[in-house]
């Protein structure tokens, strides 16, 4: 499976729309699941009498279901903050002037020079635009490469002091997929964020 930076329909990344996140619901079924086993086990042992042995296998099974109970809230609590990851933009962001571009797995393009500030980045020209792309996306041979994986260069504008969703993070290449509070999204430099 690949990664949600490989690729370019905001349709197929879950983590882009309203979709549950993958795992949310089913920490959700753990936590609801685990909570009604450790009402009940004790009560259907118990519930045939109270014999030593059943007090036994009713605190046996009660002490499990809490030890769950505790990994699956714990498992919960984690998915859920990391579904919302807020970063403080720490200098201004400005977006360049090009027309963002996407490129898809088979497209051709002709490669350019390598980013010297952004050395994972190759400049790329398409049929429809231009475009500074990771080179790992790209099967380079020469001057002409052949996209691997689909990529947006769509960049999002940013202002000292303002809080972003970190959507995705992408620290090979130094940048990381963000939303505004306007609910707009695209690529912020990871060195003008920090945690908020």
């Amino acid at each position: 499976m690949s990664s949600w930076w490989d690729r370019t329909d905001p349709t197929d990344r879950p983590e882009l729309t309203n979709r549950a996140p993958a795992g949310l619901v089913e920490s959700w079924w753990n936590v609801v699941a685990g909570a009604v086993l450790l009402i009940g086990l004790p009560v259907i042992v118990l519930s045939g009498g109270f014999s030593p042995a059943r007090i036994a296998f009713a605190l046996f099974g009660l002490a499990i279901m809490v030890a769950l109970e505790l990994v699956f809230l714990r498992k919960l609590t984690q998915r859920i903050a990391g579904r919302r990851a807020l970063r403080l933009v720490t200098a201004d962001h400005e977006v360049p002037e090009r027309a963002p571009l996407t490129i898809r797995p088979g497209d051709v393009v002709q490669v350019g020079a390598r980013d010297t500030e952004w050395p994972a980045f190759v400049f790329v020209t398409t049929e429809h635009g231009t475009g500074w792309v990771p080179a790992r996306h790209l099967d380079i041979d020469g001057s002409a490469g052949t996209v691997r994986v689909g990529y947006d260069t769509t960049e999002l504008p940013a202002r000292s002091g303002e809080i972003v969703d970190l959507v995705a993070d992408d620290p090979e290449s130094g940048w990381s997929w963000c939303r505004n509070a306007d609910g707009r999204e695209g690529w912020v430099p990871r060195r003008v964020l920090t945690a908020a």
